[in-house]
């Protein structure tokens, strides 16, 4: 009986590893799905949380700012981040102003993922928007209008708790810090810097509101939009 020459047998070997390959997949139980997703917007940055899933080795997440979903061909997403299995959030960075943006996650074990989870979709903080219009008015030596905007933004808002909203009374205390540098009079200058004093510790209390502790925030907030210093 002749035997088998070594090109038809190392094409059985190939088809025999793949045909073991796939009956092992088809074997092994597809991964749950993960639950419970939920965003938190940040300064051009979203964060996505989602609840761990047993015995998952990884996680695949996918964003874009087109809502069609698919998990093989994504053309529509700008990106697809893998994961490890330690991770329930991710901070994605230097995403646009004022643009939807969509997101699914896969969990992965051995090589196999679940299902696509739920689509959410959301936008960068857009308290940190308007802030950095300010900023850049105030870079641009356009104090006037950058107060201005800062103010308007308060009134639209008074209670906001945005993730960038301690940021803007600290914008305007840094204004009033510069204009008290360029005073020409010691009463114009020591106006500037009390009042610079009271914005920065606005922020600062901001900072504690986002820990929680509101109250001393809301209290000086109200008093400085109310009756904002010239």
């Amino acid at each position: 009986m002749p035997l088998l020459s070594p090109r038809p047998l190392a094409s059985l070997l190939i088809l025999f590893t793949l045909l073991s390959v796939g009956q092992a997949m088809a074997e092994s139980p597809r991964p749950a799905t993960p639950t419970g997703l939920s965003l938190t917007p940040g300064n051009q940055s979203i964060t996505v949380h989602w609840q761990p899933v047993p015995q998952a080795q990884g996680y695949l997440l996918y964003y874009g700012t087109q809502p069609q979903i698919n998990t093989i061909v994504f053309d529509s997403y700008t990106q697809r981040i893998a994961l490890s299995a330690e991770q329930t959030d991710y901070t994605i960075h230097a995403l646009a102003d004022d643009t939807d943006y969509y997101f699914i996650i896969t969990s992965l074990h051995e090589g196999r993922p679940s299902a696509p989870s739920e689509r959410i979709s959301g936008r960068v903080d857009p308290s940190c928007s308007l802030l950095n219009q300010g900023q850049a008015m105030h870079a641009a030596g356009e104090s006037a209008q950058a107060l201005a905007h800062y103010q308007h933004i308060r009134s639209l808002d008074p209670d906001s708790q945005q993730h960038c909203t301690p940021h803007i009374y600290g914008a305007i205390a840094a204004l009033h810090q510069d204009a008290a540098a360029q005073a020409t009079t010691p009463e114009h200058a020591a106006h500037h810097y009390q009042t610079a004093a009271r914005y920065y510790q606005a922020f600062a209390y901001g900072l504690l509101c986002q820990q929680g502790d509101c109250a001393p925030a809301h209290t000086l907030w109200r008093e400085l939009d109310d009756q904002p210093p010239q």
